[in-house]
């Protein structure tokens, strides 16, 4: 009996050692693939602004956004390199449905960039497909953390994806603003800039709780800094008060 139990405690350690070593070097990959996933969602966010102003005032950022595709694409190929080094560690399970649910909105951005190059009406509704991939990559490491790793690791991991989420958030806001501005009509699209403000301080409650203590207060002051101008630009936009802002 206590050789049976010795090769119990010998097999129940070696387990949790390939768990551990299982649960590091997934850490160590999903590290990769997090700096990936923000450098994608900036592309992104850089691609849908300027997709939106080409597509209402078709003088204005044409070269720009041909280079932006070319950025874009550089970084989603990194991305996706890394997504299949996740991949062999992740089981089929909502992580992985996760992972693969952003990858299969990425194949739709080409039909975007098509509608927007030619002019075509579908581009005022495919534009919700940048914000549908910027969300499905930013769903992508909460589930990871939820299900795998280590909550002092989760902790850090998930104050970079609020912080994410909440520059997502004021991309599609400037969107939203550009896409007001370039057609000279305010009205419908203010509910969104309005509600987009309010998920940013959402969202940025959130980091601040989450992140280290200096990061934090450098958040606290940047918001700080730019509260009045903000402010400003968004009550002009629901008013109306257009002057003296520019969609550029």
């Amino acid at each position: 009996v206590p050789l049976l139990a010795l090769a119990g405690l010998v097999a129940v350690s070696a387990w949790e050692l390939e768990r551990n070593a299982s649960a590091m070097r997934l850490m160590t990959r999903m590290n990769h693939l997090n700096g990936h996933v923000a450098d994608l969602i900036h592309e992104l966010q850089r691609e849908r602004g300027l997709a939106t102003l080409v597509y209402y005032d078709r003088r204005l950022g044409r070269d720009q956004l041909q280079q932006q595709y070319h950025d874009t694409d550089k970084a989603m190929a990194e991305f996706r390199e890394a997504a299949v080094e996740v991949q062999h560690d992740l089981p089929d399970d909502a992580a992985a449905a996760r992972l693969e649910g952003a990858l299969r909105a990425l194949d739709l951005i080409p039909e975007v960039r098509g509608d927007v190059d030619t002019g075509s009406f579908d581009a005022v509704e495919n534009m919700d497909f940048y914000t549908t991939a910027i969300e499905d990559l930013s769903a992508v490491g909460p589930e990871v953390i939820r299900t795998f790793l280590p909550s002092d690791f989760a902790k850090l991991t998930f104050s970079q994806i609020f912080l994410q989420q909440l520059k997502e958030r004021a991309g599609h806001e400037r969107a939203a603003g550009v896409a007001i501005l370039s057609s000279a009509a305010p009205g419908r699209p203010i509910t969104s800039v309005r509600d987009l403000a309010a998920e940013q301080r959402a969202v940025g409650a959130g980091f601040s709780v989450l992140a280290p203590a200096d990061l934090a207060d450098s958040y606290h002051a940047a918001e700080r800094a730019a509260e009045g101008p903000m402010t400003w630009m968004r009550t002009a936009l629901e008013n109306g008060e257009l002057t003296y802002l520019s969609a550029q």
